[in-house]
C-alpha cells in the first residue's frame, strides 16, 4: 500500500512512525505545515513529522497552500493509493481529497459526530465525559463531517489529563489506523455516514480559556485543569496592593474544605481556594515571571495571600 502522510505536530508523529514500520505500507512522502520560528533566536524549527521523515529518509513536502495547481500536481505525482491525515493543521480542499483512488483517511480522537473540530480531547475532559474514543474516517470538504470507517470507545478515568489521554490515543489509535487502512484499501470496510443531528463542535483554545471562574463547581474547575494541562494551563489573577499578579496553577486536587468562591484559605500550610461547592487545594503553582514552586514555598514568600479573593 502506498500512502502520503499529512501531519504536522508531535501528536502526529507516533502515527507516522507506526505506518513507516509496517511492512505492508510504503510512506512515499510526508506533507507538513511549513517550519515556524521558535525560541529566543526565532530560528526555524522543523515540525515533528518533518524531523521523523528526515531521520528515516522519507521525502518531505511543505507547501504553504494545497490549493495551488502545481501543489496538487506534485501530490498526484506520488500515485498514492490513499492520503493519511493526522492533525495536518488545515482543511484539505476537495480537489486534493480527490487525488488518490481511496481518498483521504483521517484520525480524529473523539466519538464522532461528537466534538468535531481542533480540540476534541480537551472538550471531552472539560465536559466531564465518562468515555471518549477514536474515529477513523474518510475526509470530505467539511470539518470532520466525512463517513466513519471504524470507531472504538474507551473509558476516561476520574483524574484523566490531556497528557494521559493523548498517550492512550497514540497507543490505541496507531494500530486502529493501520487495521482500518488495510481493510478499507482491501474494500472490506463500508463507510458509514455520520448523524449530523448529533454533532457538536470544538474550537481552537486560547490562553484566556485557562482563566478560572471560581463561581463554578470544584468538579468543573478540576475538569478544566485536567483538560488544559500543559496548554493553555489554568490561572487566576491576584490583585496584590494594586498590582495584578497572574498565578498559574500547576497541580491541584479537590478539597473537603469550603471557603467562599475565589477566597484563599490557608489550612495547616495548605492553600485552598473556594468554589461554588468545595474548595480546590493548590499543590504547585507559578507566579508569572517566577520559578515553579510548591504551596509551602509560595506561602513563605507571600504571607499576605491568605484571605484574599482571586479574580
Amino acid at each position: 500500500m502506498k500512502i502520503v502522510f499529512f501531519g504536522t505536530p508531535q501528536f502526529s508523529a507516533p502515527f507516522l512512525e507506526a505506518l513507516h514500520e509496517d511492512a505492508e505500507i510504503s510512506v512515499l512522502a510526508v506533507v507538513s505545515q511549513p517550519d515556524k520560528p521558535a525560541g529566543r533566536g526565532h530560528e526555524l524549527k522543523p515540525t515533528a513529522t518533518k524531523q521523523f521523515a528526515l531521520n528515516n529518509d522519507i521525502e518531505v513536502y511543505q507547501p504553504k497552500s494545497l490549493k495551488r495547481k502545481e501543489v496538487q500536481e506534485k501530490l498526484a505525482s506520488y500515485e498514492a493509493d490513499a492520503f493519511v491525515v493526522v492533525a495536518y493543521g488545515k482543511i484539505i480542499p476537495q480537489t486534493a481529497l480527490d487525488i488518490p483512488a481511496f481518498g483521504c483517511v483521517n484520525v480524529h480522537p473523539s466519538l464522532l459526530p461528537l466534538y468535531r473540530g481542533p480540540s476534541p480531547m480537551q472538550w471531552a475532559l472539560m465536559e466531564g465525559d465518562e468515555k471518549t474514543g477514536i474515529s477513523i474516517m474518510k475526509l470530505d470538504a467539511g470539518m470532520d463531517t466525512g463517513p466513519i470507517l471504524k470507531q472504538i470507545e474507551f473509558a476516561l478515568e476520574k483524574e484523566e489529563t490531556y497528557l494521559t489521554l493523548q498517550s492512550k490515543v497514540h497507543t490505541k489509535g496507531a494500530p486502529l489506523l493501520i487495521e482500518t487502512l488495510k481493510g478499507y484499501l482491501a474494500e472490506k470496510i463500508e463507510p458509514v455516514v455520520q448523524d449530523d443531528e448529533r454533532a457538536t463542535l470544538t474550537r481552537l483554545l486560547t490562553k484566556e480559556d485557562g482563566h478560572l471562574d471560581w463561581s463554578q463547581t470544584s468538579e468543573a474547575l478540576f475538569a478544566r485543569y485536567r483538560a488544559f494541562m500543559p496548554w493553555p494551563g489554568v490561572w487566576s489573577v491576584w490583585n496584590r496592593s494594586g498590582q495584578e499578579m497572574r498565578i498559574k496553577w500547576l497541580d491541584m486536587k479537590i478539597s473537603d474544605k469550603s471557603p467562599a468562591p475565589g477566597v484563599v484559605m490557608v489550612d495547616e500550610g495548605k492553600i485552598i481556594i473556594g468554589t461554588e461547592t468545595t474548595g480546590l487545594e493548590i499543590i504547585k503553582l507559578q507566579v508569572q515571571g517566577k520559578p515553579k514552586m510548591d504551596a509551602k514555598t509560595f506561602l513563605n514568600g507571600y504571607q499576605d495571600f491568605e484571605g484574599t479573593t482571586l479574580n
